[in-house]
């Protein structure tokens, strides 16, 4: 060591504090620096599936609220246009559907369109067909009747307007297929009429009605037993106070005509 000059002494004395220098560097420090790049990456990563996360929550909020608003609207539009048809009880809903074909729906667009002085009625008279004998047949979600056409005549605009009046009915109607002739101000306009009914309830919950096979007398199963004259079923207060014959009649001919005939007036 005495033969060692002094700038030799700390050229070594560099050397050996850079060796152990670097082997700190890559035997500590590097792989700190390196665990800190991975936990930066998690952090990253967990931040994005936060805000991720936080986006969905608030979109599945929003659609909540989108779906909630939708109900409400839905539930007035069905207060307003729809006849209470709940299709949970079997026997009720069928009792209701009957009720709405025969004493309700027809009788009630015959005062509406007749309510009308804007324009002539050339013709309207409406007809639905017969409710079901089947009461599981009143399980169905949506009911669609077509009750007939209608044709009357007056100005270009009182005809627009006669038309654009059923958006003010107590059912959800649908005008299709006007149509215009002659001249104003006696203009004719024809157009047909569909009537949507939705029924509302749990149909899971319904408990179906098991139909009987055809009996002595011609009976010919439930719906024959039940909607006979006058002492069936359907001809007492099942039909609020509507007669036995007279619902045998509107039942067996295949139409009930709106605003016409015993069987649409029994309970008035």
């Amino acid at each position: 060591m005495s033969k060692l000059t002094r700038p030799q002494i700390f050229i070594i004395g560099g050397v050996t504090a850079l060796v152990f220098g670097l082997g700190g560097y890559f035997g500590l420090i590097d792989p700190a620096l390196k665990q800190l790049d991975t936990e930066r990456t998690r952090r990253d990563t967990r931040r994005t599936k936060a805000d991720e996360r936080s986006t969905a929550e608030r979109k599945k909020k929003d659609a909540n609220k989108q779906v909630a608003q939708a109900k409400a609207d839905w539930n007035v539009y069905e207060r307003r246009y729809m006849p209470d048809i709940d299709v949970s009880n079997t026997y009720s809903a069928w009792q209701d559907l009957i009720n709405e074909q025969v004493r309700v729906l027809g009788p009630k667009m015959q005062k509406f369109l007749d309510s009308d002085k804007s324009v002539t009625k050339l013709q309207g008279s409406f007809a639905l067909p017969a409710a079901p004998s089947d009461p599981n047949a009143s399980l169905n979600e949506l009911y669609v009747f077509t009750p007939g056409g209608v044709q009357v005549q007056g100005t270009f605009k009182n005809i627009l307007s006669h038309v654009e009046r059923w958006n003010r009915f107590d059912r959800l109607v649908l005008v299709t297929g006007l149509t215009l002739s002659g001249n104003s101000p006696n203009l004719v306009g024809q157009y047909n009429l569909q009537v949507f009914e939705y029924t509302h309830g749990d149909r899971t919950k319904a408990v179906a009605i098991p139909q009987a096979s055809g009996g002595a007398g011609g009976a010919g199963g439930f719906g024959g037993g039940m909607m006979g004259g006058s002492g069936s079923m359907m001809g007492g207060a099942g039909m609020r106070g509507g007669g036995g014959p007279q619902m045998g009649a509107a039942m067996s001919g295949g139409g009930a005509p709106a605003g016409g005939g015993s069987a649409m007036k029994g309970g008035e």
